[in-house]
């Protein structure tokens, strides 16, 4: 078994490159859902037969391509310049920046950001985030203060404001708590939790060369 070389996307017009396991063969842009996407293609790496170091190869591209395409979106980049540049001041944040809160920051950025453009409050976000968490661990998270770290309320609703035409929605519904389910499971329980020392990689620099110096000191509560 060989690693195959990349398709095209079927998209007529289309000049980029389909994601691994797409069928049929699309690119980020055209795949109906990047979440069931990733699920399947999981699915279908962990049932390949042969070399081990293959399957390994493509888990770690399927893992690349979800991970960059959930974070192409300019309100991502500055959330997560946001978070990083308050990690790397000296009295750093509540906890140490370490490859599991680099996988949950993912997580947490790119449900703020499907909050700001779904038009719902910073509150409804954190609270919908808690419950599918809570749901996941059987245990409250309604304590785990680390949303407000990663996610500043200040930084959410400065952005939502460039974006908001109408009072913002105060409730997640269940489909959105659902998309919220897979993306945890998919950043950071597939990402990190069950494959860490496999398949989670940093996917931005300033964040790698963070945790290589050292880590954040934990400022004093």
């Amino acid at each position: 078994m060989k690693v195959e070389p990349t398709k095209p996307c079927s998209k007529e017009t289309c000049e980029k490159s389909a994601l691994t396991f797409s069928h049929p063969s699309l690119c980020a842009n055209h795949v109906n859902d990047l979440d069931e996407w990733y699920i399947s293609a999981r699915k279908a790496i962990k049932d390949l037969k042969g070399d081990e170091n293959v399957r390994f190869l493509y888990a770690s591209l399927a893992h690349s391509e979800y991970m960059a395409a959930i974070s192409d979106d300019p309100i991502d980049d500055e959330l997560y310049k946001d978070f990083i540049q308050r990690a790397e001041r000296p009295s750093g944040l509540a906890f140490s920046v370490d490859h599991f809160i680099t996988a949950l920051a993912d997580f947490y950025i790119t449900c703020a950001v499907s909050g700001i453009i779904g038009n719902f409050s910073y509150d409804a976000v954190k609270a919908g985030v808690s419950r599918v968490l809570g749901l996941l661990h059987k245990k409250p998270r309604a304590n785990d203060d680390r949303f407000d770290e990663i996610v500043e309320r200040e930084k959410y609703e400065e952005i939502s404001r460039r974006f908001r035409l109408k009072m913002p929605f105060v409730e997640i519904n269940r489909e959105t708590e659902k998309r919220i389910t897979k993306r945890y499971r998919n950043i950071v329980e597939d990402g990190f939790e069950k494959n860490s020392d496999l398949l989670f990689r940093p996917k931005r620099k300033t964040v790698a060369k963070l945790i290589r110096r050292s880590r954040v000191p934990a400022k004093k509560r």
